[in-house]
């Protein structure tokens, strides 16, 4: 079950169509919300929702001081969508593709 509460983060005004697309341009009627306890985000299309996914946020926990590493708070706009088309469990440092491969729930 996705629950909302208080470390639920809110992204809306999504430069994205759909999380699938490549490229796709801005589209104000979609929205997401994440929930940080259940690692889960569930997107909405035009108010209504359509699905969850399986999301991870920051070791390091939560904050939006610059430079921490950790998963900010609040109200988000998505800028640019990195990795579309890249494997699962690959590696980006500086939003590139390091060519490094994870497993999943790897300790790293």
């Amino acid at each position: 079950m996705f629950r909302l509460n208080k470390l639920a983060l809110f992204l809306s005004a999504l430069s994205i169509a759909a999380l699938s697309s490549c490229g796709a341009k801005y589209d104000s009627g979609n929205q997401m919300i994440v929930s940080v306890r259940d690692q889960k985000m569930l997107v909405f299309k035009d108010n209504k929702p359509v699905k969850a996914y399986p999301i991870s946020t920051s070791r390091f926990g939560l904050g939006s001081r610059s430079g921490t590493y950790r998963t900010p708070l609040g109200k988000l706009e998505i800028a640019k969508k990195i990795g579309c088309g890249a494997p699962s469990g690959a590696v980006f440092k500086s939003r590139r593709l390091t060519g490094e491969m994870v497993r999943a729930n790897s300790p790293r």
